[in-house]
């Protein structure tokens, strides 16, 4: 029979504190993910559109995609990842996105952030309700961005995919065959979606204040475009005068 794991109690103080690490340490994997999600996702649609463009060197670019999708999983596995499974929640030291959820959902949490949501704006007392009302709403959406995802049967399986990745080939290179967990694009997007959403709302109960991570996805987007477009038909242009 199994042992039953031992309750391991944090205090308040230590929950909050965990929480107020977690945001910024998740925020920063959530942009570098949408920087890498949108360099790749604007330069597969400019190649897409323009296929029949004979571009040499492909092997090149060919490279740099793969760097990008390495680098966008990689920061998702550390983002959805559940630490150290035998070990009791409470003594985990990472900061991803179920544990700070985990931390969402105690009562206990959610009151001291309600709390202090009523001080946002010491100098304004009578936008304390305002407040109130938008720590919840954030709290909420938080919750239930991660659960509608990863309790559903298609969340379940990306998110094993994922995992069998990070554990094959990102956080090892192990022998056994990995080829049925090489991560594919629409489901790095989505899961690249799902982060951004869950980490602007838990990030705006927390701090009271959260960046526009959509505003900074449309941001790198352009950025993306206009490198891609400058680079590959500077490329063309190249290769053209060298034919000449």
């Amino acid at each position: 029979m199994a042992k039953k794991r031992r309750p391991v109690r944090i205090t308040n103080v230590e929950a909050l504190r965990r929480l107020e690490r977690m945001a910024p340490l998740i925020l920063e994997d959530v942009q570098i993910a949408l920087a890498a999600g949108t360099s790749l996702a604007a330069a597969n649609d400019l190649v897409t559109a323009t296929a029949n463009t004979a571009r040499p060197g492909a092997v090149v670019y060919r490279t740099i995609q793969q760097s990008l999708t390495l680098s966008l999983a990689t920061s998702l596995a550390r983002l959805f990842d559940h630490g150290t499974l035998s070990r009791h929640p409470n003594t985990r030291d990472v900061a991803s996105l179920p544990l700070m959820v985990r931390l969402l959902k105690q009562k206990r949490n959610q009151g001291a952030l309600i709390k202090r949501a009523r001080r946002w704006t010491p100098m304004q007392p009578d936008l304390e309700d305002m407040h109130v009302a938008a720590c919840m709403t954030a709290i909420e959406g938080a919750i239930a961005r991660y659960d509608v995802f990863a309790r559903s049967r298609e969340g379940k399986a990306i998110l094993g995919r994922l995992k069998r990745f990070r554990d094959g080939r990102l956080a090892h290179a192990l022998m056994e065959e990995t080829r049925d967990a090489q991560p594919l694009y629409h489901h790095l997007f989505g899961l690249t979606a799902v982060a951004r959403g869950v980490a602007s709302s838990a990030a705006l109960a927390i701090k009271g204040r959260s960046p526009s991570l959509t505003a900074v996805e449309s941001i790198w987007r352009r950025h993306a475009e206009l490198f891609w477009a400058a680079a590959l038909d500077h490329d063309g242009e190249r290769a053209g005068s060298a034919q000449n």
